[in-house]
Formats: C-alpha cells, sequence, structure tokens
C-alpha cells in the first residue's frame, strides 16, 4: 500500500494519468488503487490480452480528449488562441493581479465593416484576411506576458497583464495601424483597404473590479469608437 500511494502522490504531483497492471489482482487493492486517484486497475493474467487491449483503449480516450481540448484552446481558423483560451488565461492574470496589485488591461479590435467585405469578395477571401490580420496582431504585441487571440467573427482581442491606461492605449494604437499597413483590398468600398476600431479598458483587481467588467468596458469603448469612425 505504500508504494502504491507513493506512486499515487507522485503522478498527481506531476499531472500524469497512472495504472496499475498485476498478476494477482484483488478486490481490496482495487478499491485502494482507484481510491489513489489510478485510471485504471489491470488484472494481467493469462497472456495479457485483455489488460493490453484495455490499456489501448484507455490511451485512445486520452488521445482524444487532449485533441478535443486543444481544439477549444485554439481557433481553427487564424491558429491564434481562442476566446475561451484567452478568458482562461485572463482569469489567471486576474487573480495574479489581486496579489500583486498591478493593473490588467484589455484590448478589443474589430475589423470595420467585415461584413460587407465577405459579402463583396466572398467568405473566401474574408477568412485569408482574417488570417493574415491575426498574423500580424500577434506579431504586433510582443509585451511580456501578453496574449492575442481572436475573439469572435471579425474581432480580436490583447490581453495585457501589468499594463497601465496609457501602454493600453499605445498597444491599441499600434494594432490599428498595424491592420492600417497590412493594405487589405477592399476595391468598391470606402476606405479601399480594411481599417480597424479599437476599444481598451484597465482596472486594478480588487473587491470593487471583476474581471467582467474588464472585457465589458473594454467592449462598451470599441462601440463609442466605431461610432465615432
Amino acid at each position: 500500500p505504500q508504494e502504491l500511494e507513493a506512486m499515487g502522490q507522485l503522478a498527481r504531483s506531476r499531472g500524469v494519468p497512472w495504472v496499475v497492471a498485476t498478476s494477482e489482482p484483488s478486490t481490496e487493492e482495487e478499491v485502494l488503487v482507484l481510491s489513489l486517484g489510478a485510471v485504471e486497475y489491470l488484472p494481467a493474467t493469462g497472456d495479457g490480452q485483455v489488460a493490453r487491449a484495455r490499456l489501448g483503449r484507455i490511451m485512445r480516450d486520452r488521445y482524444n480528449l487532449e485533441r478535443v481540448s486543444q481544439d477549444l484552446l485554439t481557433d481553427p481558423l487564424t491558429k491564434l488562441p481562442s476566446r475561451q483560451s484567452l478568458l482562461d488565461q485572463l482569469r489567471s492574470e486576474w487573480e495574479r493581479g489581486l496579489r500583486t496589485q498591478e493593473p490588467v488591461s484589455f484590448v478589443l479590435l474589430d475589423l470595420d465593416g467585415f461584413k460587407a467585405f465577405n459579402k463583396a469578395h466572398g467568405y473566401l477571401s474574408g477568412n485569408a484576411a482574417l488570417i493574415t490580420a491575426g498574423a500580424a496582431l500577434d506579431a504586433a504585441v510582443s509585451a511580456p506576458g501578453s496574449v492575442v487571440a481572436r475573439f469572435g467573427g471579425n474581432e480580436f482581442a490583447a490581453l495585457l497583464p501589468g499594463a497601465s491606461r496609457d501602454d493600453a492605449t499605445r498597444t491599441a494604437d499600434h494594432m490599428r495601424a498595424t491592420v492600417a499597413r497590412l493594405a487589405l483590398a477592399n476595391p468598391g468600398c470606402e476606405p479601399s483597404h480594411l481599417t480597424a476600431s479599437v476599444g481598451t479598458h484597465t482596472l486594478n483587481p480588487g473587491d470593487d473590479a471583476s474581471l467582467f467588467e474588464l472585457v465589458d468596458g473594454a467592449s462598451i469603448n470599441l462601440t463609442a469608437n466605431r461610432r465615432r469612425g
């Protein structure tokens, strides 16, 4: 039992799954192993075919689960972090900000008139524009700890841990200028190239603020800036 407990503790500390295969299975040991967090208890009797088959099933299930998890964290089109991945990172940075009392900034960027762009040039051209813009924005934002993600549709977001309001404004302006420099042609429209609108918000994590207010604030400012544009 002590060896099994040590194995379970080691597996938990490293975040890895573990199984136990034995040629002398017992109900008591199986209950102990599973209660310690083992994925499976495999009676390796006879030629071991059943144990190998069950182990193969465990490995396939884990591989499929990891693929699904990775798909949820990565935007399939731009290959940037997904909205879910960004929000998970925001929660972590918010908790860190609670300890360090450092601000957290959030930037939302919207490609102006993108629905009309899709209608005029087709969805394949629209997808190509999103891929190009996403890669350029990811390269443009390089502050330590920053994350650029596709937030949804034609919106991109940047999480800026430790960034002040002025830092966030400068980053947002740089992101908007980055899109303009791409000169993604939008013939037949005014302007003739895709442009972007941005909104930022900065908060100091604490009892009187929440991470939801941070995202909502950036969205409200984006809407206001879009209207002014």
